[in-house]
């Protein structure tokens, strides 16, 4: 790598954060699905079934990349204050002499 450090080092380091991401998911998502399929098989063919397997079968069936590219004006709105944070707290690094790593 370019920055001399051991692959397995970084590989090591940032599992824990997959690790607990991909957890969380499947907390969140599972129970989800289990219960709004139910509530879809509750009211099959009427409105509501068709309001939930509506954007199930739409999120399924495009590309994530895609729906990356198209949330993304969303985040990026989103995340203005952020922005501002970061650029605050950036100036401030740089104020002290601190050189970056990138």
């Amino acid at each position: 790598m370019s920055s001399g450090q051991d692959i397995a080092t970084s590989i090591k380091g940032r599992l824990w954060n997959t690790l607990f991401l991909a957890f969380w998911a499947a907390i969140v998502a599972v129970p989800l699905a289990i219960i709004l399929g139910l509530i879809a098989v509750r009211y099959r063919n009427g409105w509501v079934d068709k309001l939930i397997s509506g954007p199930a079968l739409a999120s399924t069936s495009v590309p994530e990349f895609f729906i990356g590219y198209v949330r993304s004006p969303a985040w990026s709105i989103a995340a203005v204050g952020s922005h501002l944070t970061m650029r605050i707290g950036y100036e401030a690094f740089q104020r002290v002499g601190a050189r970056s790593v990138i």
